[in-house]
């Protein structure tokens, strides 16, 4: 059974690349894949469903978010 599944995950890994290089030029293949990413892509780097670059500022760690002029009022 495991040399069965061997066998069927390189096939599966030989057509993934070999369907890669076919597709690989062409936009609307390209749009399917890449346009989803960038959102997901925001998600894990900084936690908002945005794209990359506009998630970068709402991440929490962001010097404009955790940067305070005014400082603590004493009790």
């Amino acid at each position: 059974m495991i040399v069965e599944m061997v066998l069927i995950l390189s096939i599966f890994m030989f057509a993934v690349t070999f369907l890669s290089r076919q597709f690989e030029d062409i936009e609307p293949f390209d749009a399917f894949v890449t346009g989803p990413w960038k959102t997901i892509a925001g998600m894990i780097e900084s936690g908002t469903w945005k794209e990359i670059t506009d998630a970068r500022i709402d991440h929490p760690n962001h010097f404009g978010r955790m940067y305070s002029g005014q400082g603590d009022t004493p009790p």
